[in-house]
This record gives structure tokens, C-alpha cells and sequence, in this order.
């Protein structure tokens, strides 16, 4: 084997190691694109969680409301009458009304 042989089989050698370390390095990247994805839609569902369950606490520690929308409920208003009879957000007149007819069915 002369010495252009050898030239030869150590650029081919190299050109094989750099086209294999790019397409490591194109399914690493893509590996990470949807993990970055992947925790963004984690941290999405946590905030949410936690805005529903903060929700929830505010609606439960205002007995006094929860009472008259207990009430106003039963009586077949719908949420929309409720929240502008008390001067409440529709959030948290709805979210009331969940939590009653949660207690209803335990």
C-alpha cells in the first residue's frame, strides 16, 4: 500500500466519522426539542393545576358566598345570575357551583 493509499483511507475514515457525528449530533437535537416541549407542557399543567386549586381554597374559605350561591343554586339560577346578583366573578361563582354538586355526589 503506497502513501496516496493510505492518505486516501484516512480522509474516507474521516469524512465516515464526521457524517456519523452529525447525524448524532441532528437526533440529539431533536431528542432535546421534544424534551424542551415535553417540560413546557409539564410546567403548563402545574401552573394550571395550581391556579384550579388555588380556585378551589378561595372558594371554600369564603363560606359566607359559598352559602348564597348554594342557595341561589338551588333555586335554578343559572351561574351568569348568580355572579352579577352577588357582584362576583363568573370564575368563582362556577367553580362554587362545582364544588356543590362535588359534595352533592359524596
Amino acid at each position: 500500500m503506497s502513501v496516496d493509499e493510505v492518505g486516501f483511507w484516512f480522509l474516507a475514515i474521516g469524512w465516515v466519522v464526521a457524517i456519523v457525528m452529525v447525524l448524532l449530533y441532528l437526533k440529539e437535537r431533536k431528542r432535546n426539542l421534544l424534551l424542551e416541549q415535553i417540560l413546557a407542557t409539564k410546567e403548563a399543567t402545574i401552573a394550571n393545576l395550581q391556579a384550579g386549586r388555588a380556585a378551589v381554597q378561595e372558594a371554600l374559605s369564603d363560606t359566607d358566598a359559598l352559602g348564597a350561591i348554594a342557595k341561589a343554586h338551588r333555586e335554578g339560577k343559572d351561574a351568569e345570575a348568580i355572579a352579577e346578583a352577588l357582584d362576583m366573578p363568573i370564575a368563582k361563582v362556577k367553580t362554587a357551583i362545582k364544588l356543590i354538586e362535588l359534595r352533592k355526589l359524596s
